[in-house]
């Protein structure tokens, strides 16, 4: 009967296994030839890793959002401020006063500031 090695996992589990491909993926770059995750950790590990970038990139697309709406916000507040002749604080105070601005609301504003 033949002895096969047994190998110990370097992932979460830890359990030594028979050093096989049954258990290891194939890896050219160790002495062994088998990698040094069992194959049930780097299914693992490969899951933990997707979930991470999908939530990375949910991040990045908030945050991408969010300053593209500070940008509109910034540039609202400008042609705001241009139309009325104000400055940039007083533009800002304006719409917090007035924050549903329409085109009913603009001429409210216009003649409540003449």
């Amino acid at each position: 009967m033949h002895d096969i090695p047994l190998k110990k996992c370097e992932g979460p589990c830890g359990k030594e296994k028979p050093a096989t491909q049954k258990f290891f993926n194939k890896n050219p770059h160790n002495s062994d030839r088998l990698d040094k995750k069992c194959k049930v950790c780097r299914a693992a590990t490969g899951k933990r890793a997707v979930k991470k970038f999908r939530r990375y990139r949910v991040y990045q697309k908030y945050d991408s959002l969010k300053l593209a709406l500070e940008h509109k916000e910034r540039a609202e507040l400008k042609l705001i401020g241009t139309y009325f002749g104000l400055d940039e604080n007083e533009a800002i105070t304006m719409c917090a006063k007035h924050s549903n601005l329409n085109k009913h609301t603009l001429i409210a504003v216009k003649e409540e500031l003449s």
